[in-house]
């Protein structure tokens, strides 16, 4: 086993695989569910998708025709993708993460065998720097690998949500808000760092719709208002949507991928984290899209400490770029920039600029910085550290299943698509779903 975990972390391919199918998600959240990765999909059908999306995994398709029993650790160490200038191509798609995930866990016959291989891994591969483990308080389960401050709590009811929200027992000094995965392993990150081709990206991506776009950006006032509507319309930005409604996050949890366990997140956050958004500093971070990558690279290197004549120079640059766009909102902006706040996050009560986000008691954490040139190198646990801790400072896990059962449940409450996206389209969907079920 540990000659090919070794194998795993020495080729970039490989280890690009087991980041991207679960890896990120332990590392960014401290949790991840793999019993998922235990259910090995045909070789037929994996072969069939890679000449659906015409793979230039040739060497993995020619892998997938020859496998019998067994690899080689030869043939493990010898899979690397290749562009048409015939350089090694360090993206891989969903499918070929999943060929590759098979190649190597398809080689143990037991599901006990195959979560050793992934728990020795993930801490071999991070050098032992979180001491993962099995999270499950009874270890009689093997269906997460996690932190040691983790607790896991499963429901399978409306009730039995009701109970725990209940139970929570959150100081005064807190507001809560709710978030609804509706898979586990969704990555607790706005969806413009999800990615490092989109974070490199921002400045364009943003700017690229309000140019294509521009009459639906007339009556934004702010730059966080133009962020809110890019939001509402899809666009990855540097949000991250969140509830004051528990059964709304419950609903989106629940919502899709029915065969697969959703997650509700929870939040508690104190004053110092609460902004409206008219606030400087919801202000500073809603112009951080326009500012092109290396500019944002600058402040984060500066923030994070290194503070020699070069860095301080670049920093000041960058710093006038954005008080320049400060400026187009704020005339009368102070040239004075808390310089944490930059690579922060903080919960934003947006203005209700449609009804979506009134029906959905929406709010948004919005995030400064988070990781310098996308590169993901170093953990960042600023929207961790407002998740809900229980009286022993572990982290609440909060597992939902039997999702069609609990749709129901929410139904019968007026808690469904018609009800939390009132545009026009989206309750005629609703009302011809409701009519083609009965």
């Amino acid at each position: 086993m540990s000659n090919r975990i070794d194998i795993v972390i020495n080729s970039p391919t490989l280890a690009l695989a087991f980041h991207t199918a679960y890896l990120d998600k332990l590392i960014q959240d401290g949790y991840v569910y793999v019993k998922d990765l235990f259910e090995i999909t045909s070789k037929n059908e994996i072969i069939k998708r890679l000449n659906y999306e015409n793979s230039e995994f040739s060497s993995l398709i020619e892998l997938y025709r020859k496998q019998k029993n067994y690899l080689t650790n030869e043939q493990l160490a010898s899979l690397v993708k290749y562009n048409s200038e015939g350089k090694v191509n360090n993206n891989l798609s969903d499918t070929e993460c999943k060929a590759i995930i098979n190649l190597v866990l398809g080689l143990y016959s037991k599901n006990d065998d195959k979560y050793e291989f992934l728990l020795n891994l993930s801490n071999k591969i991070t050098n032992d720097k979180f001491g993962f483990c099995n999270p499950d308080e009874t270890k009689s389960k093997r269906e997460f690998i996690g932190k040691k401050d983790i607790s896991i709590t499963s429901v399978d009811n409306l009730i039995s949500f009701l109970r725990f929200i209940k139970d929570l027992n959150i100081s005064n000094k807190y507001r809560t808000f709710y978030r609804g995965h509706s898979r586990l392993n969704y990555l607790l990150l706005p969806s413009i760092m999800r990615t490092k081709e989109l974070l490199l990206n921002e400045y364009k991506i943003y700017n690229e719709l309000l140019v294509r776009c521009p009459n639906d950006f007339v009556g934004c006032k702010s730059h966080i208002d133009i962020l809110t509507d890019m939001q509402h319309y899809g666009l990855p930005t540097r949000m991250l949507d969140i509830t004051t409604n528990p059964l709304a996050a419950l609903y989106f949890a629940c919502c899709s991928n029915e065969k697969a366990n959703g997650e509700v997140v929870i939040f508690t956050v104190g004053s110092e984290k609460l902004r409206y958004a008219n606030s400087d500093t919801v202000t500073i971070l809603s112009c951080l899209p326009l500012l092109k990558n290396q500019m944002k690279e600058n402040i984060f290197t500066f923030v994070r400490g290194k503070k020699d004549n070069t860095t301080i120079e670049k920093y000041g640059t960058a710093k006038d770029r954005l008080l320049h766009e400060i400026k187009t909102e704020k005339p009368s902006f102070e040239d004075r920039i808390i310089e944490s706040d930059l690579i922060n996050a903080f919960v934003v009560y947006p203005n209700a600029l449609n009804n979506r986000i009134i029906r959905q008691n929406g709010a948004f954490i919005i995030c400064g910085i988070l990781y310098k040139d996308s590169s993901f190198d170093e953990h960042n646990d600023t929207i961790d550290l407002m998740r809900y801790c229980n009286k022993d400072s572990k982290k609440i896990v909060l597992v939902i299943t039997k999702k069609r059962d609990i749709l129901k449940e929410l139904n019968s409450l007026n808690i469904n698509k018609a009800s939390l996206f009132p545009e026009i389209d989206q309750v005629a969907n609703y009302i011809t779903a409701n009519y083609n079920i009965l």
